[in-house]
């Protein structure tokens, strides 16, 4: 029968957190050389001391090592003589034999160590739980039947209290277990990242804090009923598989919590400090996850937003794409990077860019130096082509285009930007696809193809090396080969298309082409001729000066949405095949014309299907 926890201070979470971080304090400042110790023992205190130092420190970052480090030590503490934790008191921290009592963040964190360490999923663990109890797809059955509109989906408190029941029925929690949750829920108010601290050991994509909700020291608001109002720091969200979902069920508890990590997030390899002056930054974690923050007054409320890497694993396309026919998208992919087409990855963010990118690079032939430039490190690329020539440059402390001027120097022979987010960027971009490498790779952010192109092209205009719109975007498109847009529909994410940029060559006049040779043979006087030819001349004329396009758009594949499967549409052009074929060997242009044979065929097969 389960017993009812004596409340007592001395064991409530911020008590025993202010009597650790006192701890740690006097072991820090305690002053070896009165202590009467040998030379041995003096050295082995003082890189005790040291390594606690630097634990503190690099748990702080991130560090799973080092976390695990003070953790341990924090258990020593708090089962020490002055706090005296044991298996008769340890319920009175945390009731785990009266659920009744039990909080969101408990349940929470005990699910967590139960999928994570008992059953040994490790970072797993927390995302297998919400597939194995089907809390996506409750979450999403539940936004469609909301009839106000709010169509968020979110995970309560409800659907956790559930799961917790259904879980802890058969499970039970030895003391080993219930004082690691407890050094966890310290650990996370005096270093860590508070309710979020054990979701970024997770494999989710992504987490974010204060992105909606009341910021609480906002503005006097009349119009609200305050009485139901989530504030700021009561809002934590992830994204999985490309689906944003409110953890409603968390919180940060308090703005001063929010607002605590909010300033230590970023502190790793950070480039500066965020003020009010520059509410913006963007670092990266201990782990390679991407952190950007901000806060008023340039936002509305304290907020991060995290984004892991890792979260899927280094896999090739054929693993990551997942419909039917997807050798048609991978066949075209194979043969135009090894082509050494100049590549751009669009699409909406949380749809696969980046991880697509990161596949791709398998195609890239071995012997080809790769230099990356991003923001914040994203593509760590070494990590998952090791031996290969590969040096990444962040845009941190230095001026983005001399970083990108001083990666013309280093020998690469393929320029990859992890993502073309300004102005400076896109400029380098098209200019290395144009003289300063064999091809060039990067994503970004457009929508469709002509967007893609009028994006760069303004790009071009605003850095200050074009003033004519139509020569800025011909540069564009005689240097951008080919665009693969993708997207995330509801989580389900596939490639839309793969289209061939083709760039219109001919300039020539009516009366400079075969037209002539038309109207001789229609004409039977040549005055009648010269004055229609003339017309045509002119009506040229005004096309050109203005809406003259200077491309056109070769789709080579695209998602048939209606069958949820890809269909082949057409082959690339003459040119671009017989640019693509120079960097072939002999073997690998018998292949290419082997396969071009197989999936147009698969592609008319899948055709003719979908019209009977």
């Amino acid at each position: 029968m389960a017993t009812t926890a004596i409340y007592n201070a001395n064991y409530e979470i911020n008590y025993l957190v202010e009597q650790v971080k006192l701890t740690f304090n006097n072991i820090q400042r305690e002053n070896l050389r009165d202590m009467n110790l040998t030379e041995l023992e003096m050295k082995k205190k003082e890189h005790l001391k040291a390594e606690l130092k630097q634990s503190l420190k690099e748990a702080a970052f991130g560090s799973q090592i080092d976390k695990i480090f003070v953790k341990n030590y924090i258990k020593d503490i708090i089962q020490g003589k002055i706090i005296g934790i044991n298996k008769d008191n340890i319920d009175e921290i945390i009731p785990f034999n009266t659920p009744s009592l039990l909080k969101d963040l408990d349940k929470h964190e005990i699910l967590f160590h139960v999928y994570s360490n008992k059953r040994k999923l490790g970072k797993n663990g927390f995302v297998y739980m919400i597939q194995e109890h089907g809390l996506l797809e409750e979450a999403k059955r539940a936004a469609l039947a909301d009839t106000t509109g709010q169509t968020v989906i979110k995970i309560t408190s409800k659907m956790i209290d559930d799961v917790y029941k259904k879980v802890m029925r058969n499970t039970t929690l030895t003391y080993d277990d219930r004082l690691e949750i407890v050094a966890q829920r310290i650990f996370e108010k005096y270093k860590g990242f508070g309710a979020v601290d054990v979701l970024r050991d997770t494999s989710l994509d992504g987490i974010s804090g204060g992105v909606s909700g009341i910021p609480a020291s906002s503005f006097e608001i009349f119009n609200v009923n305050l009485n139901n109002v989530k504030y700021s720091y009561e809002s934590i969200w992830c994204m999985l598989k490309g689906v944003s979902i409110n953890l409603e069920y968390l919180s940060f508890e308090s703005e001063a919590e929010l607002i605590r990590i909010c300033k230590n997030i970023y502190k790793y390899n950070s480039p500066g400090t965020m003020s009010e002056a520059d509410g913006k930054i963007i670092s990266t974690m201990k782990d390679g996850s991407r952190v950007a923050v901000a806060r008023p007054p340039l936002a509305s409320s304290w907020c991060f937003w995290t984004r892991k890497f890792d979260s899927v694993e280094s896999l090739t396309p054929d693993v990551l794409l997942r419909h039917d026919n997807k050798e048609v998208p991978i066949t075209f992919t194979k043969w135009l990077i090894k082509g050494c087409c100049t590549t751009m990855i669009t699409g909406q963010p949380g749809c696969g860019k980046t991880t697509y990118l990161k596949s791709i690079i398998c195609y890239i032939d071995p012997s080809y130096p790769l230099r990356i430039a991003e923001t914040a490190a994203e593509l760590n690329l070494n990590y998952t082509y090791i031996g290969r020539n590969i040096i990444a440059f962040q845009e941190k402390g230095a001026n983005t285009q001399d970083i990108l001027d001083f990666i013309k120097k280093t020998d690469g022979a393929v320029n990859i930007l992890g993502e073309v987010a300004t102005h400076e960027a896109a400029s380098w971009f098209i200019q290395n696809a144009m003289i300063a490498s064999l091809m060039s790779l990067g994503t970004h952010h457009a929508k469709t193809t002509r967007a893609l192109v009028n994006s760069l092209r303004l790009s071009l205009l605003n850095s200050g090396g074009f003033n004519n719109e139509k020569v800025a975007e011909e540069q564009v498109v005689e240097a951008l080969r080919i665009n693969i847009h993708m997207v995330n529909v509801k989580g389900e994410r596939y490639i839309d298309k793969i289209t061939e940029i083709v760039p219109i060559y001919d300039r020539r006049y009516p009366s400079e082409r075969n037209e002539a040779a038309f109207y001789e043979r229609r004409y039977p006087s040549e005055r009648n001729m010269i004055e229609d030819m003339s017309k045509m001349d002119t009506l040229e004329y005004y096309k050109r000066v203005t809406d003259r396009e200077t491309f056109t758009e070769n789709v080579l594949c695209e998602f048939d949405k209606k069958n949820h499967c890809y269909v082949f549409c057409n082959m690339p052009t003459p040119e671009l095949i017989e640019t693509m074929k120079q960097h072939y060997t002999a073997e690998e242009e018998q292949q290419f014309d082997q396969d071009m044979i197989r999936i147009s065929s698969l592609g008319r097969s899948l055709n003719e299907n979908t019209r009977s």
